[in-house]
């Protein structure tokens, strides 16, 4: 019992999840225009991550780990989540994790979640939840985004069943709400493929989405604050884009859309979200993805998980510092990785 103390007075603080039934939000303040302003100046340089979490399974989707990666020594660590409570719940994404606790966003067939799991005992707490509410939504693992001040949980996707429009879900917790939102002025009829990425600092949800009446990917700005006016919807200049599979954003506001390309190419690409100016920033050579999702973003460092030979046995992280473009490149997991899954958070 003292442990779980422990382990929701730690979570509670770091990252003001309430764990007790919510009580009334103090309202936000009210957003009078959105957000127009460059990226943020550029942050002091700090070390790269030496550890990459993730959660992976059995080639049936049973037997879910939360997985530790150590970079640096090329060690895995899996923890199962294995407890009888935790394993009535589907891991999607992992939200905030540190030496004793990771707090990940699960599902189970009546409700959205967000839990702590206790690294040490393995067992789960159920910090929040929300009914589905009669409604299936599908959604990219690796888009989830938390609003600390609203207790609201972001994501894009679709209703299945309902209207194949690419959205953006709201799952707030503190009201006991779920919103579609409907990404504005972008024409996403049977669009089943965005994906995103939550700004904490300024309070923005990003989506890339296709326009099927432009015939083009469009970056989208939600405003999570006031009334959620977006601040704009700008058509992607490289109209030849292929589907972003990851949306990274950097410490210093930076956005990036990570790509593979039938020749075998990892293309990382920068993205001016108030113009929709799209370049080249780097790129891997004879490379596939092996996990879901090919990225993480850790302060001004971008991680990339690759297969370098085509092989099973050459899985690398190549650490890019997007300040000067230099890369590391690292050997994962004595050339294996767990059958299925992928990362999503990145640690000191």
């Amino acid at each position: 019992m003292k442990n779980w103390i422990n382990i929701v007075l730690v979570v509670s603080c770091l990252i003001g999840i309430v764990v007790s039934t919510p009580a009334p939000t103090t309202p936000a303040p009210t957003a009078t225009a959105p957000p127009t302003s460059s990226p943020l100046p550029p942050t002091p340089s700090v070390s790269p991550p030496n550890y990459l979490w993730g959660i992976f399974s059995d080639e049936f989707n049973f037997n879910f780990n939360i997985s530790q990666y150590d970079i640096i020594s090329d060690e895995f660590i899996n923890y199962p989540l294995s407890s009888s409570y935790c394993s009535e719940f589907t891991p999607h994404s992992i939200l905030f994790v540190n030496s004793t606790t990771a707090v990940i966003v699960a599902a189970d067939l009546v409700s959205m979640n967000i839990i702590a799991f206790d690294l040490q005992s393995l067992d789960c707490l159920t910090l929040q939840t929300i009914d589905f509410q009669n409604y299936q939504a599908s959604y990219p693992d690796n888009s989830f985004g938390y609003n600390y001040n609203t207790s609201t949980l972001y994501n894009t996707g679709y209703l299945q069943a309902v209207n194949p429009n690419a959205t953006i879900f709201a799952w707030n917790f503190a009201e006991q709400i779920f919103n579609s939102v409907g990404i504005e002025d972008v024409y996403t009829e049977n669009q089943y493929n965005s994906v995103g990425v939550y700004d904490a600092n300024r309070y923005i949800y990003y989506v890339i989405v296709f326009d099927s009446k432009q015939n083009a990917n469009v970056v989208y700005a939600y405003s999570t604050m006031g009334n959620g006016a977006p601040s704009a919807a700008y058509v992607l200049q490289d109209s030849n884009q292929e589907q972003f599979q990851s949306l990274l954003l950097t410490s210093d506001g930076t956005l990036y859309g990570v790509t593979t390309e039938d020749e075998g190419y990892l293309m990382v690409y920068l993205i001016n979200y108030l113009t929709g100016e799209v370049s080249l920033y780097f790129h891997t050579k004879n490379s596939q993805i092996y996990t879901s999702f090919p990225a993480v973003a850790y302060g001004q460092y971008l991680l990339l998980v690759v297969d370098g030979q085509y092989t099973e046995n050459s899985n690398q992280v190549v650490v890019l510092n997007t300040h000067n473009r230099q890369t590391k490149t690292y050997t994962l997991g004595n050339g294996s990785l767990p059958v299925s899954g992928s990362f999503y958070i990145a640690s000191n």
